[in-house]
């Protein structure tokens, strides 16, 4: 027989084995009713099981970005849960690196609040400084030199439901002298909202997209240090990127009007193709142009002489923007309406890279094996690394403003052209001016500032 658990159950045929013994057989109708009444109504009580699903947590990313001896020096990143609806919070753990087997769910759940960090979910993905006064699971603060393992919990709104709870994978890392990339603002307050360009001689050349209905006419060149410009070039129209040839000449897309120009050393603009909606130019060592067509969703090869033809096109193409080549010869692109990254070899043939996780993703470039790229309404900088597709934020809190700081404590404002400078030490980024009320697909584009991020320090 099946082992009833419920008290009114074991009531109910209690009573009908008492009668039995009893021989009253007389009132058993009477009772039989009023046990099989109680039986009922416990069955109806019992709530029908919750089925709940164990939230997912991604492994998270951890940085060092500071010196500080403490744990202000540990940067988290981590995607948040797909449905945020029985949330309640999100707790980081630091442990002993040897404990990365031992530390499980049971134990994250026991421990007091002073031995992890608790969050609030915010809606977005989580990058957060640590505080300074955080400590490991046993207590101790953190130190530079010794390797800790991170975790990330989420906790959900029933906290007696420990099934639906959920702890990532750990982290590893180590604290030591690093290098935080400080990022300084070079020049403010100009109008140049498109792609960045760094030329031969260590000119910074910046196009003017327009405020905001893609007008723009100019391409301003700032001198190395950024501390001034003059207008380069005018006549283009949306102008959004370029590249320069062996012979010094400088190619630049204009969107609005669907041309790909030709800049003399001079300033000399003139037609050289035709192209819808092109965006980023990269130019191989035999000075083939290769064009990123957003609205033609693919990429356009144009030789020396303008002869033009369609170099890679694919269904998973939606408005190529950024693009750059690696030292094999291999394109990137991104898309920039949905963030995904896609890698194009010499053949033509598109694959799948990675995914900006902030949606729009817009320039890009490339040094030491990774590629940099402007995560547009993330207000952040990514940095991919190339063998293997990993992601991770390279600067930027996600909020939006103009401090300047260590590159992941640095604040940014819908960073859109990127470069690798002449003596590749350092990545130039411009922005839109925090005041100036600028959306992501809207108005306000300008005015500008042009940012700088050290690779050396």
């Amino acid at each position: 027989m099946e082992e009833i658990g419920c008290l009114q159950d074991k009531i109910a045929f209690k009573t009908i084995f008492i009668l039995f013994n009893m021989k009253m057989k007389q009132c058993l109708p009477f009772f039989l009713l009023f046990s099989l009444l109680i039986w009922g109504s416990c069955r109806n009580d019992e709530s029908p099981p919750i089925e709940r699903v164990p939230f997912s947590i991604a492994q998270p990313s951890a940085t060092d970005i500071g010196n500080a001896n403490n744990a202000s020096d540990i940067f988290v990143s981590f995607a948040k849960v797909s449905d945020e609806t029985e949330l309640r919070a999100y707790r980081i753990f630091l442990t002993d690196s040897d404990l990365t087997v031992g530390f499980d769910l049971e134990m994250a759940l026991q421990l007091p609040p002073a031995r992890y960090t608790d969050l609030q979910p915010l809606g977005h993905d989580i990058n957060v400084q640590l505080p300074a006064e955080a400590t490991d699971i046993a207590g101790n603060l953190i130190e530079e030199g010794r390797p800790y393992a991170i975790y990330v919990m989420a906790v959900a709104i029933d906290n007696s439901i420990s099934f639906s709870h959920a702890l990532s994978d750990a982290v590893l890392i180590t604290l030591a002298s690093t290098k935080v990339h400080p990022v300084s603002t070079l020049n403010q307050h100009f109008d140049a909202s498109g792609g960045i360009v760094i030329g031969p001689d260590g000119a910074i050349y910046v196009a003017d997209f327009g405020t905001g209905a893609q007008d723009g006419t100019k391409i301003l060149k700032f001198t190395p240090d950024g501390a001034s410009f003059t207008t380069f070039a005018d006549g283009l129209l949306g102008p959004t990127g370029g590249a320069f040839d062996s012979k010094g000449n400088l190619f630049w897309s204009s969107y609005s009007s669907s041309t790909v120009h030709k800049i003399t050393p001079n300033g000399v603009v003139s037609h050289f193709a035709t192209v819808p909606g092109p965006v980023a130019i990269v130019i191989d060592a035999d000075d083939n142009l290769y064009v990123a067509s957003c609205d033609g969703n693919d990429i356009k090869k144009i030789t020396p002489d303008g002869t033009l033809s369609t170099f890679a096109t694919d269904p998973v193409f939606n408005c190529p923007n950024g693009m750059v080549v690696d030292l094999n010869g291999n394109l990137y692109t991104c898309n920039f309406e949905d963030g995904q990254v896609f890698q194009v070899d010499m053949n033509g043939k598109v694959t799948k890279w990675a995914t900006i996780a902030s949606g729009s993703s817009v320039n890009m470039t490339f040094y030491d094996g990774y590629l940099y790229v402007t995560g547009r309404n993330a207000h952040q900088v990514y940095k991919i690394f190339l063998e293997d597709g990993t992601v991770e934020v390279f600067a930027g809190t996600g909020d939006r403003g103009d401090q300047d700081d260590a590159a992941l404590l640095a604040t940014f404002s819908y960073p859109n052209g990127i470069a690798l400078g002449a003596d590749s030490t350092a990545l130039y980024v411009n922005d839109v001016l925090p005041t100036s009320g600028a959306n992501p697909n809207g108005v306000n584009f300008n005015p500008n500032s042009l940012r700088k991020i050290d690779l050396r320090e």
